[in-house]
């Protein structure tokens, strides 16, 4: 627990451990609408408190697919807390990701092609993440997109489908 924000690990831990596992910190965030040179921003120390869980951690496409892949073979909780994570209810009619189901801190999202994906997302300003498997935790895609000017959904939906179509 931090001082200033003492729900929350100390960020040089989490950086500390980001190194020992061959990440590390220096996590940069470039964009620009027309593809120009662009002002690098590292955005590792900036206090994303304000979004709640949307601004709750610091991690590597690594880490996500670690912790994704345990999360769907049942490794990180008990049976009954892990059925219950995963009973959904439908999210049509919510102006949410279509062709979803939430759970609790999950959703499924069924692909056009067919296939449904278990996982999660996040969004901040100027940075979306998806990290989405199949139900078994053996196949596990984790990706981040830069930028807010674009329609992240129709890019992770067409980036999914490429990875997941049968």
């Amino acid at each position: 627990m931090s001082a200033s924000h003492p729900h929350r690990a100390p960020l040089q831990h989490v950086l500390e451990q980001a190194v020992a596992d061959g990440g590390g910190p220096g996590i940069v965030a470039e964009s620009d609408e027309a593809g120009g040179p662009v002002e690098v921003h590292d955005v590792t120390g900036a206090d994303l408190s304000w979004a709640g869980a949307a601004g709750g951690m610091v991690s590597t496409t690594s880490d996500l697919h670690r912790f994704l892949r345990a999360l769907l073979r049942g490794l990180l909780l008990a049976p009954a807390q892990q059925r219950e994570m995963f009973t959904t209810v439908p999210t049509e009619g919510a102006d949410w990701v279509p062709d979803t189901a939430y759970g609790l801190g999950v959703y499924s999202q069924r692909l056009p092609c067919g296939v449904t994906l278990w996982g999660g997302g996040g969004y901040i300003q100027g940075s979306v993440t998806y990290a989405m498997g199949d139900r078994d935790g053996n196949d596990t895609l984790v990706s981040n997109l830069n930028g807010d000017w674009n329609d992240f959904l129709a890019t992770f939906t067409d980036l999914y489908q490429a990875h997941f179509r049968p």
